[in-house]
């Protein structure tokens, strides 16, 4: 797994000590020395480091260490074959980093250089993971799903309308197929379950927004994220574990990717409308009466769903009436 330049790395002994203990099963500190070739004094400076992560090492006095919460590390092939035969003519490049500051960062920089298509870039951590209006994303060490893909779009920015909120769509269909049930959208681009945070979309455009561009996806989803996080962030928030979901992030990751390609190989032709009905039944605010706020500006009304093109959709005063725009945030008015 490759790291990112001009970051922190985690050095190659420690992810190999990770890699050890990341079933969960108890290991001697003389077993761990062994197979990393250092000295039992040295494993413990490491076990600390791991900790660090966020991760929880259990130090069993004469016996060793385990790590109380299982983790599985992304790997390549195991995502390839989760990704499936349909859309593996689609993922032309898998990029996976053990730390890195934003997937969507990285992605970005391949498409200024012209080389990124299909290509597909996960971490295990973000140092500086955004999320909408450069909101800081919490992402720590392999305990949830940070992503994104890359696709040239021939024609310009105006065929991608919509595109976040169909990414939502089919986010939703797969965690329902894996068995996570009760998954909701925040216009426009959070997902939701039982009332609190489950993760995000991110969508970024790079080159002549006129004519030939690339769309970088990018999605964070809590799968395991321990307490710890409570600190950092401000509003409730679930993990998958929670909701059923009992697979490996390796295989969300390629389910994942192949629903994001196939979503961006079809885009062209199929545009938002494909995914309106989809959405609108999934929304957690239909029907309720919400505020738009941009700036100091508020708009009060009843959330009706979403238009043919992504626009929210607001009842007030008796009018329908649309509303987009990416400073715009909406909350349930009290």
């Amino acid at each position: 797994m490759a790291k990112a330049a001009n970051l922190t790395k985690l050095s190659s002994t420690c992810v190999h000590i990770l890699r050890l203990l990341a079933d969960g099963k108890l290991r001697s500190g003389e077993e761990l020395g062994a197979a990393v070739e250092i000295s039992r004094a040295a494993i413990a400076k490491h076990i600390k480091r791991i900790n660090a992560l966020g991760l929880s090492v259990e130090s069993v006095r004469g016996k060793g260490y385990r790590l109380l919460n299982p983790i599985d590390l992304l790997e390549e092939a195991s995502i390839r074959q989760a990704c499936g035969e349909e859309a593996a003519p689609l993922l032309k490049e898998v990029k996976l980093f053990e730390e890195i500051d934003s997937t969507n960062a990285y992605l970005m920089g391949l498409a200024a250089a012209g080389s990124a298509h299909g290509v597909l870039c996960a971490a295990e951590s973000q140092s500086q993971g955004r999320g909408r209006r450069g909101r800081l994303w919490h992402s720590p060490f392999a305990q949830n799903i940070y992503l994104s893909v890359a696709w040239r779009v021939d024609g310009g920015v105006a065929q991608l309308e919509g595109l976040s909120l169909a990414v939502g769509v089919v986010i939703s269909e797969v965690l329902e197929s894996l068995g996570v049930n009760g998954v909701g959208l925040k216009w426009p681009n959070d997902i939701f379950i039982d009332g609190k945070k489950l993760g995000g979309v991110l969508v970024e455009l790079s080159g002549d927004l006129a004519s030939d561009c690339t769309a970088i996806v990018g999605v964070g989803l809590n799968v395991q994220m321990n307490d710890k996080a409570d600190s950092s962030i401000d509003q409730p928030w679930a993990n998958l574990r929670e909701y059923g979901y009992r697979g490996n992030r390796n295989a969300l990751v390629g389910r994942l990717a192949a629903a994001l390609l196939g979503v961006l190989d079809a885009y062209r032709a199929s545009g938002f409308a494909a995914y309106q009905q989809r959405w609108n039944m999934r929304s957690i605010y239909r029907d309720v009466m919400v505020k738009l706020v941009s700036g100091s500006t508020c708009v009060t009304g009843q959330m009706r769903g979403v238009s043919p093109r992504g626009e929210l959709l607001l009842l007030k005063d008796g009018k329908l009436e649309p509303y987009s725009g990416g400073e715009l945030s909406l909350r349930v008015s009290q």
